[in-house]
Parts: structure tokens; C-alpha cells; sequence
């Protein structure tokens, strides 16, 4: 049951409850329903994660709670994502770019599959490659500043060519915030079409926070339907 709930709760961008749900039910759970269910409490917990604000209501790191999930999550490319993730965050980059590395041959091995099935059922497994290339950038970004206008704009051109799936832009702005904060003016637009995108999706919540999180502390907050009705009528 508790599964199933993270699941939804994660379709719909519920993350904050997916979280929640973890944190009360993970620990009643046998070894066999931890491994059915940890993937789906890490990225719940992965999304929890906020650019210099990693603790939460409880006291708990986001990212020592995503260490606890991997611990009981299958092997695959998703266990390997997350532990780059984790090492990126931690400034461990020689053991991320292991991660990485592993999780590209994964990947890779996955593309192959299903792309003899058909490039729909690819697009999932191509958005994971996007984001071990993006990665690799984020530990540029944060050891070589020179480079740091270079991938803010090779960020915001890839961003545009990819498939607008609200999931995987979700995912692509939680790793661009291990570089830098969401309020970083290079990636506004990047940040509001997916909440654009969110919106359209029925993910009103997911949708609320992206404007709460790219709002500067000092301006008041804006409305959802102040937001569209200004860009929509910006469009014109």
C-alpha cells in the first residue's frame, strides 16, 4: 500500500507527502518491501532537497535519508544516479564520476533495449543520460567558475530541445540546484515553463513551489493565476 502511494504521490508531484510517507512507514516495513519501495521514497526524498536548505521539518538530512532508501534500492542505473548525487552534493567527485560512469554503461545498455521497441519507450532512459551529461557539468560548474556562463547557457539550450516531460524537467532543475540556486537569472525561463508545464499537468502543487523557490526572498509572493495570466498575455 505504501507503494502505491508513493508512486501517486510522485505522478502528481506530490513529493512533500511521498517524503512524509516514507519517513513514517519505511521503518515497519520487512527487507522485501523495502527493496519494492525504495526507490520510490529516495527520489521522494532527493526532491525534498533545497539549495541551501537541507534540513527538514524533523531535523533529518534529505540527503542522509536518501542514503538510508539506497541502501534497499535495486541495482540499476537509478541506484547509481543517486549516489552521484549524493558524492556531487558532499564534494566526493572522484567516486560521483565513478557513479557516473557506471550509470552511463547502464544506460546505455538500457537505450539499446529499448530503442528496438521504439524511441517512446526510450525517452525516459534518454532524459537519464541527459542528466549524468548535466552532472558532470554541475562539478564543472562548481570547480571551474570561468565555465560557469558557458553552462548556465548550454543548460538553457538543452533544456529547450528536450522532450517537455514535467518528471524529467522536475529531475534536470533538482540537479542544476546541487551548482546553483534557483533564483540564478540565467535559468528564470527555464524554471517557469516547467512550471508551466506542471500546471497544465494537474501538478498545481509541484507548480506553486517552482514560483515560491525561484521568487527572491525580498519580492512578494505570486499567485499561480497571476503568473499565467501575465505570461500567457506577454505571449500575445
Amino acid at each position: 500500500m505504501a507503494r502505491s502511494k508513493l508512486i501517486v504521490d510522485h505522478a502528481l508531484g506530490q513529493f512533500d507527502r511521498g517524503y512524509e510517507l516514507a519517513q513514517s512507514h519505511y521503518e515497519g516495513l520487512d527487507d522485501h518491501q523495502r527493496r519494492k519501495t525504495s526507490h520510490w521514497a529516495t527520489a521522494a526524498a532527493w526532491h525534498m532537497v533545497r539549495q541551501g536548505a537541507t534540513e527538514v521539518a524533523d531535523g533529518q538530512n534529505d540527503f542522509d535519508a536518501m542514503g538510508d532508501y539506497l541502501a534497499f534500492h535495486p541495482k540499476g542505473t537509478s541506484k547509481s544516479i543517486y549516489k552521484a548525487i549524493i558524492d556531487v552534493q558532499s564534494g566526493e567527485y572522484p567516486s560521483a564520476y565513478h557513479h557516473i560512469q557506471k550509470a552511463q554503461a547502464l544506460a546505455h545498455d538500457e537505450l539499446q533495449n529499448q530503442l528496438a521497441i521504439g524511441p517512446q519507450v526510450a525517452l525516459k532512459t534518454l532524459a537519464k543520460t541527459e542528466c549524468l551529461v548535466e552532472l558532470n557539468e554541475v562539478i564543472q560548474y562548481k570547480s571551474q567558475p570561468e565555465m560557469r556562463d558557458h553552462i548556465l547557457s548550454v543548460w538553457r539550450a538543452r533544456f529547450k530541445r528536450s522532450h517537455d516531460d514535467p518528471n524529467s524537467w522536475l529531475k534536470r532543475l533538482q540537479v542544476w540546484t546541487l551548482a546553483c540556486d534557483p533564483t540564478t537569472p540565467a535559468l528564470q525561463h527555464c524554471y517557469l515553463d516547467c512550471a508551466k508545464l506542471c500546471e497544465s499537468n494537474g501538478m498545481h502543487e509541484v507548480a506553486k513551489r517552482i514560483l515560491d523557490r525561484v521568487t527572491p526572498a525580498n519580492h512578494p509572493p505570486v499567485s499561480l493565476s497571476r503568473f499565467f495570466l501575465e505570461k500567457n498575455m506577454n505571449q500575445l
